[in-house]
């Protein structure tokens, strides 16, 4: 068995994309129900319904889902990918189609990539 100090090591690399020990704390440091919650994430197309009709919807629609995404990655400790839909969210709010939205694809494929791989590692 792992102990509590190895297994946040294993964590550090991760750091980047994931806050392992933020999004656990919303779980009550339940392992098995946050990896529940990632897989469920990874497996839905929010972002990309979002930077696929990024150019075809009004901009209170765009911050709306933006919003929504922000709220969802931030409880799962996705900070990567949080501080990029952060990012859409200020120049949408401040009335501008963000000319950052492909930054906010990207990190969402590199999070993708890193959960998948942290997934993997917590498979028995």
């Amino acid at each position: 068995m792992t102990d509590k100090k190895d297994q946040n090591e294993d964590f550090l690399e991760f750091e980047e994309f994931i806050d392992v020990a933020g999004g656990l704390s919303r779980t009550l440091g339940n392992m098995t129900l946050y990896c529940k919650f990632l897989k469920s994430f990874i497996s839905e197309p929010m972002v990309d319904d979002l930077t696929r009709n990024f150019g075809q919807e009004d901009l209170k629609k765009i911050a709306g889902k933006v919003h929504a995404l922000k709220g969802t990655v931030a409880n799962l400790g996705l900070t990567k990918l949080f501080k990029a839909a952060e990012e859409v969210e200020k120049e949408v709010r401040a009335g501008r189609k963000p000319d950052n939205i492909d930054n906010l694809a990207q990190a969402a494929s590199q999070t993708a990539a890193a959960v998948d791989k942290f997934l993997k590692m917590q498979a028995p």
